[in-house]
């Protein structure tokens, strides 16, 4: 991570029956759009045939070596930043199983379509000690890799802080 994205293969999957195809070029039209906005090259990409959709790229680059941020770098001390709100997994799987409000999907959708460009620009001014590739993993995931004290320090600035999760019309996820 923290390294500039050059390729990008796409990785879908699509039921064959049961929905428009429609569907699956304007989810492909739309990345390919934020591809293009990005300087990124689709080099190819596959698809499966599944009852769910699901649409991402595995994305390629090149990264200085004193850029490089890993997921397990993390220390005592260090600041952590959010450069997106938590919540959107969660409230995908409300989407799926019609228990979102409107709001909220709308909120959540749009945040899940914000590019990340500004964010890793920024970033790459700093030198960070670790980058997960998920938010929801800073907190359940990434620090059971980082050093002990660092995950009881962790553990004791969250119960400090208050996070954005996604505006939500529910006080479960409320900023």
């Amino acid at each position: 991570m923290g390294g500039t994205p050059i390729t990008a293969l796409a990785i879908t999957c699509f039921p064959k029956k049961g929905l428009d195809f429609s569907i699956l070029a304007e989810i492909m039209r739309g990345g390919l759009s934020v591809l293009t906005e990005n300087n990124v090259v689709l080099a190819g990409g596959h698809s499966v045939e599944n009852d769910q959709i699901m649409f991402g790229y595995s994305v390629t680059g090149l990264v200085h070596p004193d850029k490089y941020a890993s997921n397990d770098g993390a220390r005592v001390g260090d600041a952590l930043i959010l450069t997106k709100p938590v919540g959107t997994g969660i409230i995908s799987t409300g989407i799926k199983f019609g228990k979102a409000d409107a709001q909220t999907a709308s909120n959540s959708i749009a945040t899940m379509l914000t590019s990340r460009r500004q964010a890793a620009e920024a970033m790459s001014e700093f030198r960070c000690a670790a980058q997960p590739t998920s938010r929801a993993l800073v907190f359940w995931g990434m620090p059971g890799s980082w050093p002990k004290r660092a995950k009881s320090r962790l553990k004791s600035s969250l119960h400090a802080f208050r996070f954005c999760l996604v505006h939500s019309n529910s006080p479960a996820v409320r900023c």
